[in-house]
């Protein structure tokens, strides 16, 4: 059940759709999409930012994700042979008001998980807020084949209370670079 409400989450990203969390106190989600644009015969993935504030551990936390197409990386090919540019995420997270946490991911932070076949030829997807748990945040993420919303591997990524953030691999749900 876990696995689906992950692929969920990161689904929910990668269409761009923010929402409340009906849990907590929020403000309004602000999320913003713009169509996909093919620069020089390289394919740029849908930019888009999501935000929302959350209450955790005693506090008010509210973070910001940002997905653009990244042209510092090296680019991928979706199953199809067309380049895209790979993507980066931040992620910013304010704690009452203070800045807390501000970090660039890219596909890199997850290549301990990833088959040599994903290393070159896939993008990081998403990353979208999951919940607030006991051990921090979790927000889910998503690498795969570019150009596509569907399979791809899921992680978690677990941002602590002192800032410090762990990665987890998560249930695959026929993954094709697991």
């Amino acid at each position: 059940m876990k696995k689906y409400f992950i692929a969920a989450a990161c689904l929910a990203c990668l269409t761009a759709c923010g929402g409340k969390n009906n849990d907590v106190p929020t403000d309004a989600a602000d999320s913003t999409t713009v169509e996909a644009t093919k620069v020089g015969g390289i394919v740029e993935d849908t930019p888009w930012h999501d935000e929302n504030t959350v209450a955790w551990n005693g506090h008010t936390y509210q973070y910001t994700l940002d997905r653009a197409a990244d042209k510092s990386l090296p680019t991928v090919k979706n199953e199809l042979g067309q380049p895209y540019y790979d993507n980066s995420i931040t992620l910013s997270v304010k704690r009452d008001g203070e800045v807390f946490f501000a970090r660039k991911f890219t596909k890199e932070a997850f290549a301990n998980f990833l088959s040599d076949d994903y290393k070159t030829n896939a993008s990081l997807l998403g990353l979208a807020f999951d919940r607030a748990a006991d051990d921090g945040l979790h927000f889910g993420a998503m690498v795969g084949y570019a150009g596509t919303e569907e399979g791809g591997m899921l992680f978690t990524v677990v941002l602590a209370a002192d800032g410090s953030v762990s990665i987890i691999r998560g249930e695959q749900p026929d993954a094709p670079g697991a």
